[in-house]
């Protein structure tokens, strides 16, 4: 399942209210809503065993 986030470059963004596990693909384009072309793609794996609120995970 995929969806398309707009976000500020160069920022963080966060997104509440989605969770994610295990192995998640992230992929930045060079328009908003995932338009343009692919610039990079970075696969995270998402630690569901720790007690972080939150977890960092850049695309460059």
């Amino acid at each position: 399942m995929g969806h398309c986030f707009n976000v500020t470059p160069d920022s963080s963004t966060p997104l509440g209210g989605w969770w994610w596990k295990n192995s998640v693909q992230v992929t930045a384009y060079s328009y908003n809503n995932c338009g343009g072309g692919r610039i990079s793609t970075r696969t995270a794996w998402i630690d569901t065993t720790s007690n972080w609120d939150f977890q960092v995970v850049g695309v460059h």
